[in-house]
Formats: structure tokens, sequence, C-alpha cells
């Protein structure tokens, strides 16, 4: 029981730091459209 809760807390963990990169490439791809779309 405590290796899969031990697993589970991993995987959790990664995903918030995936999430986390996801958010800024998102965030600094927003960006680029909306400097694209005002330069045009």
């Amino acid at each position: 029981m405590s290796r899969l809760t031990r697993w589970i807390v991993l995987i959790i963990f990664l995903f918030i730091l995936d999430l986390e990169r996801l958010m800024n490439t998102l965030d600094t791809i927003f960006t680029h459209l909306k400097q694209w779309l005002s330069s045009n």
C-alpha cells in the first residue's frame, strides 16, 4: 500500500511540474501571437 501511495504521489508531482511548464509555454505562445497580431 505504501509503495502504491508513493507512486501516486510521484505521478501527481510530475504532472504538476509538467503543467507548470505547459502554462509557461502557452503564455509565451500567446505573447508571441499578440505581438504578431499587433505588428500586422
